[in-house]
């Protein structure tokens, strides 16, 4: 067996024996007519295996599994498998350990044909472990899988981890042996190589190792390994100090036929299963649609989304009618086009959830439906329908889901223009009544509807909405003008038309002033909107600075707290156009006098970080939060000396 074994045990001398030729150095040579063949000493063994095998195992096992495994001695492990008998567990694992190493051995010498022996040997033997070597090979192969990496070897070939998950899936695939209590730890390892996206080999090798292992899954138990499928899509793709997802895409997922296993086992929870399997099964397939590639979830779009669609029409709770709702919305997204056939009944599942009296259903039909919609070329039958149901509803939450619904779908521009410019018309009046009314959410729902569909109708017929709608007038109630004030923020952060000068002379700057405290708040925001969002060339922003810096100076409260929260995210997001005011005294004064009067610690914590973002502090601060803590110190003296030496400080 040493002769010639790669050079690895080298070439021993022979101990002489009797049937061996005495030579002159009275060293016994053996004549090739008496070399005794390998076969036959392995049939030997063979035999006395077979009814003495706990006698023979401590001394023959430990000489088989010497490290570094040769080719021979991988062989003869392999021949005697099958009359190894129970005994052969106290071994399994350093038997185990000898092969993973043989194979990645030769997998790093690039010596191919040579891994695939040792491989096949490894599988051999293991196909015939019985029952008692299972735990003793599955932790083995588990470790090998999951031991941790050494630093600066992320980049290459994890050999030791690739031989094990393939003896993994030739096990599973192989064994006559019961697996149940072996599953979780098999699934878990092999899944577990799902985020090695560099390396192609090693995720097939993983995947062929987890389907081979879920067919020891038994019906009966669906529900928890389910669970367990959860789990593990969780730990594989969120950071386990932070809890913070990290991987959006599972590399294994995306592998030829790596959801094939999983998708009847989650519909199957889901159709037949208790209320919590449905959810949990709608849950995990929104996962594995979400972190799979569109190329390759497209094979089972048809499978997943008839069961999904089917069970969305139950009367479920809420919990599971959310689960299956965002699978939905997650496969729309994922793969829309493919859906197609399904956006009538979809259309009629998303009309029904509207009125569903959970708030999160509610809210993630409208994310589905805008999913839908970009895809959906009968967008005016879907606009119809919602903007016929405004007027009709008289729960109030629901009338704010139908006019977010209206605000999310005509948000997108494939979407908005392919809408007839008659129902915008149509569209733009039923909202633009709502800006007025006594319901704040409702108000405020039907202000960002307004903003958006401003964006896509004509100039004549957009101002003559403004003078309609959005002017102030004299006779307004306190509802008007906080709708109105609304309805510019929304018309600024969706584009801008109509947004001017004259707009934020009559209308803005007069409502910051406004006795009611809800009014002036939702001035400054509209303010905040357009200094952020609005087009620079329809308006002045020392106009704008001017509105807030005399929120920040006279009023208190919430009003004064937004104005202050303005000026800070003036010179977070557009520090050049802040720099440039600098000058004017239209930020620091304000900010300066402000500091000097408030009595509140947190107030002056507020205008401290509004003064630093203003002069530009954070734009070079490497760490926010030190930046911020810095920040206090050096405005603090700051503030005091603009507020001592009035305006010529600025």
């Amino acid at each position: 067996e040493d002769e010639g074994e790669d050079g690895e045990d080298g070439e021993g001398e022979e101990d002489g024996d009797e049937d061996g030729d005495e030579d002159e150095d009275g060293e016994y040579e053996e004549d090739e007519k008496d070399r005794i063949p390998p076969e036959l000493v392995l049939g030997g063994i063979r035999q006395i295996l077979k009814t003495h095998s706990r006698l023979v195992l401590p001394f023959l096992v430990p000489q088989l599994a010497k490290t570094p495994l040769t080719l021979f001695r991988a062989q003869a492990l392999a021949s005697l498998s099958e009359v190894l008998g129970s005994g052969f567990y106290r071994y399994v694992e350093d038997v185990e350990k000898a092969f993973v190493d043989a194979v990645r051995r030769e997998a790093e010498r690039g010596n191919s044909p040579m891994r695939g022996e040792y491989l096949a040997h490894a599988a051999t033997m293991n196909a015939h472990l019985q029952q008692d070597s299972v735990h003793g090979l599955v932790s083995t192969l588990c470790e090998a899988i999951q031991a941790p990496r050494a630093p600066g070897l992320e980049t290459v070939m994890p050999h030791d981890k690739y031989a094990a998950v393939e003896l993994v899936g030739r096990f599973a695939s192989e064994t006559k042996c019961d697996l149940l209590h072996s599953v979780e730890s098999l699934l878990t390892s092999s899944m577990s190589l799902f985020v090695h996206g560099g390396f192609p080999e090693l995720l097939k090798a993983s995947v062929v190792a987890s389907a081979a292992v879920m067919k020891h899954v038994p019906k009966n138990k669906a529900q928890d390994y389910i669970k367990l499928l959860k789990s593990i899509l969780r730990d594989t793709t969120h950071d386990a100090n932070t809890g913070d997802q990290v991987l959006f895409e599972l590399p294994g997922l995306s592998v030829r036929n790596a959801l094939r296993p999983f998708i009847p086992l989650l519909t199957e929870g889901l159709m037949k299963g208790a209320e919590k399997t449905k959810e949990i099964s709608a849950a995990v397939l929104g996962s594995l649609v979400s972190l799979t590639s569109a190329a390759a979830l497209t094979p089972y779009v048809m499978l997943i989304t008839g069961p999904l669609i089917r069970m969305a029409s139950e009367n479920f709770a809420e919990s599971v009618k959310l689960a299956i709702l965002s699978a939905l919305r997650f496969l729309l997204e994922k793969c829309g086009p493919r859906l197609k056939a399904f956006f009538s009944a979809l259309q009629t599942t998303f009309r029904k959830a509207l009125k569903h009296t959970s708030k999160e259903v509610r809210e993630e039909t409208v994310k589905g439906l805008a999913a839908m919609m970009k895809y959906n070329p009968r967008v005016d039958n879907v606009i119809l329908d919602l903007h016929n149901s405004i007027p009709r509803e008289s729960e109030e939450s629901i009338k704010v889901t139908i006019l977010q619904a209206v605000e999310r779908v005509l948000s997108q521009k494939q979407t908005a223009q392919r809408v007839s410019k008659p129902l915008l018309s149509k569209l733009l009046a039923t909202v633009g009544d709502l800006v007025s009314d006594q319901h704040d959410h409702v108000r405020n729902a039907a202000a960002d509807a307004f903003g958006v569909v401003m964006q896509w109708i004509d100039e004549a017929e957009a101002k003559t909405a403004i003078a309609k709608r959005v002017t102030r007038a004299a006779s307004d109630e306190w509802q008007g003008r906080h709708g109105k004030a609304a309805a510019i923020r929304a018309m600024a952060k969706s584009g801008g038309k109509g947004v001017d000068a004259k707009l934020v002379d009559s209308t803005l700057a007069p409502l910051i002033k406004d006795d009611e405290v809800a009014v002036a708040a939702a001035a400054v925001d509209a303010v905040k909107s357009v200094l952020l969002a609005g087009p620079a060339g329809n308006t002045d922003p020392e106009t704008l600075l001017g509105c807030l810096g005399e929120a920040v100076r006279t009023r208190t409260g919430d009003v004064q707290s937004r104005a202050i929260l303005a000026l800070t995210a003036y010179g977070h997001f557009e520090p050049e156009a802040c720099f440039e005011n600098l000058g004017s005294g239209l930020t620091l004064q304000p900010l300066a006098e402000a500091y000097e009067i408030a009595s509140k610690g947190d107030v002056k914590y507020d205008i401290r970080i509004a003064v630093a973002a203003c002069v530009g502090y954070f734009q070079h601060a490497e760490d926010l939060k030190d930046s911020q803590k810095a920040a206090e110190k050096r405005t603090a003296a700051a503030c005091k000396l603009l507020s001592s030496k009035g305006k010529t400080a600025g």
